[in-house]
């Protein structure tokens, strides 16, 4: 609730809180990563060639990144498979499940670092760059288990797809902010703010696995069902972060939720033109 006696926080200024480099990171991180997964999901739809290019070129750099990483995880991947005598293997969709991730990763960095008249500065640079830290080791960890997992039109692969990735996020955040907590020796509110995050990401995993398994009866989502029940769930996320952030009048909250929504917002616009381009050529 807003204080009282306290205009609510308007979605003007909300946004003049943001900042344009947060907005412009959101966009050209969050939107290509999104428009990649929507062709992984509905793997014959192509763009008109003045916007498939954004898609394309990308690809190109997320092929650079996992020329880099994927030597490095390889080897792990190896060993797991080793012992459980399993047959796991890297599939590129880590990638910009990965890029996603990091956009969730800033808009956690965002959201505590401090306005221009905070009171306590060094503490919430301190809880940012927790933050981040642990938000986007555990981003990485999530879209590195969800691309394991076998891409089969399965109810429990498909859940398991989106789940990883959404409890890491979840996870990372409460880490994060953990950590920051417990060094300025707060034990038991640190220990207390672990237990409510680890039993919030189980929540959010099982509504994100449940998403997806239901989306993956329906046959012509069977095999895109799991990242499309995580993108779902990360936009209702973002919505609900925006909402509660301007009903309260929590600068914290709108940070997150325009983070998060930006790279959608630019995403819809680029998928409406190219379907209006395509409506006018006939």
């Amino acid at each position: 609730m807003a204080q009282a006696g306290k205009a609510r926080l308007t979605l003007p200024e909300a946004v003049e809180d943001l900042g344009y480099f947060w907005g412009l990171f959101s966009t050209f991180v969050g939107a290509p990563s999104i428009l990649t997964i929507f062709q992984m999901i509905f793997v014959d739809h192509r763009f008109i060639p003045a916007l498939q290019w954004i898609v394309d070129s990308w690809n190109e750099l997320m092929a650079l990144l996992g020329a880099v990483a994927e030597p490095l995880l390889q080897p792990l991947v190896d060993w797991v498979n080793q012992q459980f005598d399993w047959s796991l293997a890297l599939d590129p969709v880590w990638r910009p499940l990965f890029a996603l991730g990091m956009v969730f990763a800033m808009a956690a960095f965002r959201g505590a670092w401090p306005g221009a008249r905070s009171a306590h500065v060094g503490r919430a640079v301190v809880m940012s760059v927790f933050f981040f830290g642990a938000t986007g080791l555990c981003a990485l960890v999530g879209a590195v288990a969800a691309s394991l997992v076998p891409s089969q039109p399965v109810w429990w692969t498909q859940g398991l797809i989106a789940a990883t990735p959404t409890t890491m996020f979840v996870f990372g955040a409460g880490l994060g902010l953990t950590g920051a907590v417990a060094l300025f020796r707060k034990w038991a509110a640190a220990m207390g703010t672990f237990v409510t995050f680890f039993v919030a990401s189980l929540v959010f995993g099982l509504i994100a696995f449940a998403v997806a398994a239901g989306l993956s009866l329906v046959p012509a989502l069977a095999h895109g069902a799991g990242l499309l029940g995580l993108g779902g769930l990360v936009l209702a996320m973002g919505l609900i972060a925006l909402r509660g952030g301007l009903r309260r009048s929590v600068h914290v909250m709108t940070r997150v939720g325009m983070i998060t929504l930006g790279g959608f917002m630019a995403a819809g616009l680029i998928l409406t033109a190219d379907v209006i381009v395509k409506m006018v050529q006939g």
